[in-house]
């Protein structure tokens, strides 16, 4: 998935076509299926060292995948 001009975070936090939570690094470092959304965001921001402005959230039409 490319990256958005103006996307400046490390992480996205989204669902993936089956529904599942999703977390992808754009680096490839980390990343995972989760049960929730609050549970993918939790992990995203405590691997980006809590800096809010690495996270982002998917917007409601976009489908993530892992890798």
């Amino acid at each position: 998935m490319p990256r958005r001009a103006d996307d400046r975070a490390r992480f996205i936090v989204g669902q993936d076509c089956r529904g599942c939570w999703v977390v992808r690094d754009h680096l490839e470092h980390v990343g995972g299926i989760f049960i929730s959304r609050s549970a993918a965001y939790q992990f995203a921001l405590h691997q980006a060292a809590d800096d809010q402005a690495q996270v982002r959230l998917a917007e409601n039409d976009e489908v993530i995948e892992l890798w």
